[in-house]
Order: structure tokens, then C-alpha cells, then sequence
């Protein structure tokens, strides 16, 4: 029998034969492809608590802060600072198919990192000092522009209905902030995708998602380039897990029952007299074994003799260390030289730290002169152990220094140190007149300039009204220079409205004299010989930045206008000053939320804000505000505007804020002495509201220059 077919006859046959095949594969995977495409709407969640910690601020809460933020620490600046976002996630119908983590970013630093982490913690209750611990490592955020969102896929993490924390570290020493719930509708939000509701539905998509991903790798893998790995996750998993010092003291020699707990700064010499540190960390939740560890101390010193870290014993305590009851050093575990002035030294100390548990290093010298360095009653630059861990499921010990082999063999004891970027601390309205009494709400010129001395400026701004009533030279003598005068060598002053003699209704006119007088040369270097009346605006470059000090008293300087002598002054430096990054201050604020602010000044404010300054500084309304940038009219301009920080916190006493606040105020602190830290980077520049001993309302953030 012949059994070929006419070509139409084959034709006809394949084409039933394909049909059939079509039919039978349709059958098994269409219901898959139906669960895989079809889906509900997103669903968006808004976080229901959201805080930022800082090392540097261990104590402090910043749950109700507008921005959240996250930075590593460096040689520069030793601080971390970390964030938590937490969602509440219910009412899904089904498990989530896709999810994805966004936030609105204001600054275009790339490097932060997403984690996993437990949810025990509260947004009013969140400090450095008790935060989670940042378990698994889910993704880096892309990097976007400024004011712009950006997300990450967080499917893996978010398995249903129920609570989830995520976060926020930084790989980069610059902090990369973004918006927090506080902000409404540019909060941290989730986006929530499910498959509809069905029990075929259910049943076929855990068959289609195990088919789909075999299927796809191996068509990948045979046919085209495999798509790269995600760069989010780490080829091999580490956590870094940082610890302020939780007691430090030394002891002298030649003091040997003396106890030296309570002091800001931490002494070692070999000799005339011998003056060792000791320091104690509490190291613990370590999942993983440990790979690294470093001591770091921010050092008041240059020293070619550097330090030694030696393994010390735990049997003491910080108010009961004395000479004659220290411990004796052990082996040394680290050093480093040189030291440099006013940076941080880091000492690899590896070979000490094996785990978690209690550990007390002792620092000594060769030098025959002190060594200084900054205490943890310094809490911006306290001791700090930072520890790298390795992969939680590995098996393998970390490598310690009787390790034999090549590669993973441990290189000797290194040491970093360089020079900071400059921090001026600055406030207004500060010392009571001689013999005022004083109380917890007034005259505390002595505890916010303590404060102030604890921070250890590069700068110190007095904004005005730095001694009360007119600032005679009596009143200085008596007030103000047993207290921040005490940092007068690195201060930087302009005159308020009582050095003038402009005291409410009352206008007698001193001249500022006593306020000259005191100050010297440094208030008024355009005219040295003078003595009364003088131009008490000046210049100068701290680091990479132009910094303005001007006076607002424009009845007594002859105008802040166009054509008048400071204006003119002003323009002429603006034009010869193109610095990336410009900051000016005077005492009376442009804008405020109380009755304490004047217009004065809106025209040298508009002059810097068309020459593109960023930051403005004043005191006289005795609270503390923070302002967003914006132009001489009080128009927002996230782009170009300027903004103001006042900060008349000094010490004096209290103003009332109104109950409606003043445009654009972002933040207001009221009832608290303290003082303004910023950190001044080469593009960028960091604050932070620092109060009192006693006190914990504060604000902070990071912005970039124009």
C-alpha cells in the first residue's frame, strides 16, 4: 500500500496533529499563565511608626522628626546613624505576588541599605542605645535624584498579612536622607500586589511559580545570557554591629586613689606622671562568626608615638577606678601611629574580640607627654567598637592569629586617622546679667556652654544677645566669660539688640562698646581701631565653606539696604567668594513663629538667596525652629531657597511659640536649652539640636548644598 500523502494531504495532517498538541498543552499550563498574569489592584500601605537613631545622640529619640536618615561612620566623622520604618500589613486576601518597599529620597547619595529586622520597638521609644539589631540584609536602594522615589522589592520579606520592620544603613559616610510619615503623603509605603481569590487559584499558583522558575532558568541558561545577580545581595553575607563604650576612666600615677570616671577627656602618658585609659564594651547579638573588629577613639592630639591597645581584665568599674585598684594591662591586641589632632584613630583589635561578651581594652603610650581623647561623657565622639560578622550559617572559626596558611592569614595591627570636617556649634541669647538667680528656666549660659565644650568645635557662634542686659564690660567679665568664654579662642560673634542698647521699647544706645571691647579685633576687623559704632560684619572660610557673620541692628549700622554700608560690603564678598557652599548669620530672624522676628533684614536675605547661599542662623526668639528653604518672601524653593535655623537657646530663658505655626516651619522645640552641631562636608552639611542634660527633645537631618 502506498502511504505517501499528497503535500495537501501532509499538510492537513500536521496542521491537526499541532492542533491537537496546542490543545493538550493549553489544557496544563493556561490555568498557570492565568494565575501568573491575572492579579488585584496594588494595594498601598502608609508606615505606622518610623524613627531614625544616631550613635552620636545614643539616649535620644527622633520618632517625631520630618526626614529619616542613615549614614556609616569614618575617620572624619565617627557617628552612625540608622532608621526604622514599620507597616502593618492585614485585610489580604491571599499571598502577596510581588511587594515593593518605596521612600522619597532628598538626597542622591547612593549606598543605602535595606534589612530585615525584629519589630521591638515603639517610634516614641526608638534610641541608638536599645534598636534591633539589623538582622538579614534584603537589597540596596537604587539611587535616584533628589525628591524623588525610589524602591526595592521586598517579595521575600513580606510573606502576608502581619507586621514588618525594614531598616536603613548606609555603605557612605555622608548621610542619605528621605522622608518620614510625619511628611503625609511622601511617608515610606509599601505596595501590595495578590492573586484574586480563588481555590483553583490558590492551588495552581504555587504549581505555576515552581514552573515557571525551572523553566526559565533553563531556557536562560541555554539560549541567552543569564541576567546578572542582583547587586543587593552580598556574594558572601556580612553585618556590622556597632558599640558605644559602656565605661571608660583613667588613672594617674601620681593620683593613685583618685578616680576619674566623670571627665571629658581620657588621658595616657608613659611617664611624669604614668596615665593609662581603660575602656569596656558590651558586645552582644552576634549571629555570625566574627571577622573584624576596630577600636576607634577621636583623638585631641598629634603624636608620633601613637598608642598601644592591650587586652585588659573586666574587674572594675567606671566610678571605682583608681590607680592603685586598675588592672594591669595584658598583651598588646592593636595600635596606632601617629596620631593626628582632632580625628578619629582606629586600632584593629581582631585578634581580642571572638564573639559576644564583655571586653576591656587598656590604652598606654610611649610618649613622656598626654595623649588626649574624647570620652563617652563626649557624646558625639565616644569610644566605639565596630565588629564585622560573617555568614550566620557558616561553620568555619574566624581566623585569628595563630591561623597558619596564605590568603586568609590575618595582616598586623592597622591604623587610619584624618582630618574631620569642620563642626560649629552655635547659639543665641545666652548669659544672664551677674547675680541673677538661677533656675531650670533661666541663666543656664553654664550648662549649654558645658554642652558646648563637650561637642568639641572646630567654630563656636554666639548669635546675639550673648550677655544681658546692654552687655557692658562688667556683665561680659562677670557672665559670659566664665562660661562660653571659655571657648572664646575658636569664637566667631555678632551683636544682638541688648549689646546695642535696644532692649524692648527702650532704646539706649551704647555702641556696643562692652560687646567690642570683649571681643577685640575678631567683632570688627574691618575697622581694628575702632571702639564704639564699629562694622561688625566679617568673613572667613571654615573648610570648603564661606561663612557670613552680619548684624541685624540696622538702626545702629546705618541701614540693611541697598546702598547702605553693610549691603554693599555684603555684595562685594558674595562676588568674590564662589564657594560651593555658603552659611550666614546675624541675631535677628527674618522669619519665626512668634512676634520675635523683624523684616529688616529681607533685603541682604534676598541678596543671599540671589548669590545662592544655603543656611542662615539666628537667635533672638528663645526657642529653637528649623525652617525649610525658601526665599526672602517666605516662598518655598526646594531648589534654591535658604534655610533659616534659629536658635536662641543659649541659656537666658523661654519665649512662647504661637499655636499656628509660622510657614514653612518644619520644626519647633520650645521650653529647651541647648545648642545647634553642624557638621560642614564639602557639598552637604548635617544639624542636630542638641539640649541639655536632662532633656531630650532634639532635631536633626542632612541637606545638600545648591
Amino acid at each position: 500500500m502506498n502511504l505517501n500523502l499528497r503535500p495537501s494531504t501532509r499538510t492537513t495532517a500536521a496542521r491537526a496533529w499541532l492542533a491537537a498538541v496546542v490543545v493538550t498543552l493549553a489544557a496544563v499550563i493556561w490555568p498557570q499563565l492565568m494565575i501568573t498574569t491575572a492579579s488585584a489592584s496594588p494595594t498601598t500601605l502608609s508606615a505606622v511608626a518610623d524613627a531614625t537613631a544616631k550613635s552620636a545622640s545614643p539616649d535620644a529619640n527622633f520618632g517625631t522628626a520630618y526626614s529619616l536618615a542613615a549614614k556609616s561612620p569614618s575617620d572624619t566623622d565617627p557617628s552612625t546613624v540608622i532608621s526604622y520604618v514599620k507597616f502593618q500589613v492585614s485585610g489580604l486576601p491571599s499571598t502577596p505576588t510581588k511587594v515593593v518597599l518605596r521612600i522619597n529620597t532628598y538626597s542622591a547619595n547612593p549606598g543605602l541599605q535595606v534589612w530585615q529586622t525584629d519589630n521591638s520597638w515603639t517610634e516614641t521609644g526608638l534610641t541608638y542605645a536599645d534598636a534591633p539589631v539589623m538582622s538579614t540584609l534584603i537589597g540596596a536602594m537604587p539611587d535616584v535624584s533628589n525628591n524623588a522615589w525610589t524602591e526595592l522589592d521586598v517579595t521575600s520579606v513580606v510573606t502576608g498579612n502581619g507586621t514588618y520592620t525594614f531598616g536603613f544603613t548606609s555603605t557612605r559616610t555622608t548621610a542619605k536622607t528621605f522622608a518620614s510619615r510625619e511628611t503625609g503623603g511622601t511617608g515610606p509605603q509599601l505596595s501590595v500586589d495578590t492573586d484574586p481569590v480563588s481555590p483553583s487559584t490558590s492551588t495552581a499558583s504555587a504549581t505555576a511559580s515552581a514552573t515557571t522558575s525551572a523553566t526559565t532558568s533553563a531556557t536562560t541558561s541555554a539560549t541567552a545570557d543569564p541576567p546578572s545577580a542582583p547587586t543587593s545581595t552580598p556574594a558572601s553575607p556580612t553585618a556590622i554591629s556597632r558599640y558605644n563604650v559602656a565605661a571608660d576612666s583613667y588613672v594617674r600615677s601620681d593620683q593613685p586613689d583618685a578616680g576619674f570616671g566623670a571627665a571629658y577627656t581620657l588621658f595616657t602618658q608613659s611617664s611624669g606622671p604614668e596615665m593609662r585609659i581603660y575602656l569596656r564594651f558590651t558586645v552582644t547579638g552576634l549571629a555570625g562568626p566574627v571577622t573584624g573588629a576596630t577600636l576607634r577613639l577621636y583623638s585631641y592630639s598629634n603624636s608620633a608615638d601613637g598608642i598601644d591597645v592591650h587586652a585588659g581584665d573586666n574587674a572594675w568599674t567606671e566610678a571605682g577606678l583608681t590607680w592603685n585598684t586598675a588592672p594591669a594591662p595584658g598583651v598588646v591586641v592593636g595600635s596606632v601611629k601617629p596620631l593626628t589632632l582632632n580625628a578619629v584613630a582606629a586600632a584593629d583589635v581582631t585578634p581580642a574580640v571572638t564573639g559576644n561578651g564583655t571586653y576591656t581594652f587598656v590604652i598606654t603610650t610611649t610618649r613622656t607627654t598626654a595623649n588626649k581623647f574624647a570620652s563617652r561623657e563626649s557624646t558625639a565622639n565616644a569610644p566605639q567598637l565596630v565588629v564585622t560578622t560573617g555568614d550566620p550559617s557558616s561553620t568555619a572559626p574566624p581566623s585569628s592569629p595563630t591561623d597558619s596558611g596564605s590568603a586568609s592569614s590575618p595582616t598586623s595591627p592597622t591604623s587610619s586617622t584624618s582630618a574631620p570636617d569642620p563642626t560649629i556649634v552655635a547659639a543665641g541669647d545666652i548669659a544672664c546679667p551677674p547675680g541673677k538667680t538661677v533656675s531650670l528656666t533661666a541663666c543656664q549660659q553654664k550648662a549649654t556652654s558645658d554642652l558646648a565644650l563637650s561637642l568639641h568645635p572646630s567654630v563656636v557662634l554666639p548669635l546675639g544677645d550673648d550677655q544681658y542686659e546692654t552687655g557692658t564690660s562688667a556683665e561680659f567679665s562677670g557672665g559670659y566669660a566664665p562660661t562660653w568664654g571659655r571657648m572664646d579662642t575658636i569664637a566667631r560673634p555678632v551683636p544682638g539688640n541688648h549689646e546695642w542698647g535696644y532692649v524692648g521699647s527702650s532704646v539706649e544706645p551704647t555702641g556696643a562698646a562692652g560687646y567690642f571691647a570683649y571681643f577685640g579685633v575678631k567683632s570688627h576687623p574691618l575697622q581694628p581701631d575702632c571702639t564704639t559704632f564699629c562694622a561688625s560684619w566679617y568673613s572667613y572660610d571654615i573648610g570648603s565653606w564661606h561663612v557670613i557673620a552680619l548684624d541685624s541692628q540696622c538702626a545702629a549700622v546705618g541701614g540693611c539696604n541697598p546702598g547702605n554700608p553693610e549691603y554693599q560690603w555684603l555684595l562685594s564678598d558674595l562676588n568674590s567668594h564662589q564657594n560651593t557652599c555658603t552659611l550666614a548669620y546675624w541675631h535677628i530672624p527674618l522669619f519665626s513663629s512668634s512676634q520675635d522676628h523683624q523684616p529688616d533684614m529681607r533685603s541682604i536675605f534676598q541678596l543671599l538667596y540671589n548669590k545662592g547661599a544655603d543656611v542662615v542662623l539666628n537667635g533672638h526668639a528663645h526657642f529653637y525652629e528649623r525652617f525649610a528653604p525658601q526665599d526672602a518672601l517666605g516662598n518655598p524653593d526646594p531648589a534654591r531657597g535658604i534655610r533659616e535655623l534659629l536658635v536662641g537657646t543659649g541659656g537666658r530663658n523661654f519665649f512662647p511659640i504661637r499655636p499656628t505655626p509660622a510657614a514653612n516651619s518644619e520644626a519647633r522645640i520650645a521650653n529647651t536649652f541647648g545648642v545647634l552641631q553642624m557638621v560642614l562636608h564639602e557639598t552637604s552639611y548635617d544639624w542636630q539640636f542638641v539640649p541639655v542634660a536632662g532633656s531630650t527633645a532634639t532635631d536633626q537631618g542632612s541637606s545638600s548644598c545648591h
